[in-house]
């Protein structure tokens, strides 16, 4: 190594950076190509976390390198096998690096993911990359991934079948501690000037049609009544289901698994003077 490499890296740890950084997040952050070169080259992997996050939650040196639009870094860790839609296995975790290029409008680099094969579909945190580039404003970026393939509307397998053995108390839980700090209780009597609808009797619902509530025009756009499935698609992956969609999880908070839908649905259902019937 060149006694300037050494400095260079040295200078990356000794620096103020982001609590929690590795060395390698930290050069990607500042462009610093050389150093990124050097500690790939001395064995540092490409795709390793680190937990610079205000909540702690891990990035890639990729992530960094895209967020701070370094060209010329997210090249070089493509090239060494970077994987531009890796997140952490914590479901809460931020978004990936395409979700990133397009949230920030890095065209450059979001046509170097695709060209290495990235999916336009990848899912993160309760949203995909024609989410983050539609809620963005960037209609060159939504251009690019329609073009790429990416779907106007993702829709997660039925679950309508199972709601009989869905458990109602355990889905009240749920939306106790996920949902409910935006929606507030099911309740017939909430006012009608709500921002955020009321999901009392929301089975069959038509969609958007709370009076006074909140509703993208993306929501707006969709006809017809809020079905199990449709209400399962959302809760999975609000801005894949709806891009362009206002509801979106807290940093804290991850969108339940399967089982976990299931018993919200289940619960949701009972929130009705005339719960929905269950399919046969």
């Amino acid at each position: 190594m060149s006694s300037n490499l050494r400095l260079a890296i040295a200078l990356v740890v000794a620096l103020p950076g982001h609590p929690g950084a590795e060395p390698i997040h930290e050069a990607a952050r500042r462009g610093e190509v050389g150093t990124v070169r050097q500690l790939l080259d001395e064995g540092t992997p490409v795709d390793q976390f680190d937990t610079t996050d205000p909540y702690g939650r891990e990035t890639t040196a990729l992530y960094q390198a895209t967020k701070a639009g370094r060209i010329e870094v997210v090249g070089l860790l493509l090239d060494a096998g970077a994987d531009p839609t890796l997140r952490a296995p914590d479901r809460r975790s931020v978004h990936h690096p395409l979700q990133v290029a397009a949230q920030f409008g890095r065209t450059e680099i979001l046509q170097m993911f695709l060209a290495r094969g990235a999916d336009p579909d990848a899912p993160g945190k309760g949203s995909t990359a024609l989410h983050m580039a539609v809620v963005s404003q960037h209609p060159e970026i939504v251009r690019l991934l329609l073009d790429a393939g990416a779907r106007r509307s993702i829709e997660q397998p039925p679950i309508a079948a199972h709601l009989a053995s869905g458990d109602p108390e355990r889905g009240q839980e749920i939306f106790v501690s996920t949902c409910r700090y935006c929606h507030g209780e099911p309740d017939p009597a909430a006012p009608s000037d709500d921002r955020i609808p009321n999901l009392w009797d929301i089975v069959g619902r038509d969609i958007a049609s709370l009076e006074g509530a909140i509703h993208s025009d993306a929501m707006k756009s969709i006809e017809g009544v809020w079905t199990y499935d449709r209400l399962n698609s959302l809760i999975a992956l609000p801005g894949g289901f709806v891009p362009g969609t206002v509801m979106q999880y807290p940093p804290h908070y991850a969108p339940p698994d399967e089982q976990g839908r299931i018993d919200v649905i289940s619960y949701l259902r009972t929130q009705s003077d005339t719960p929905a019937p269950l399919p046969e």
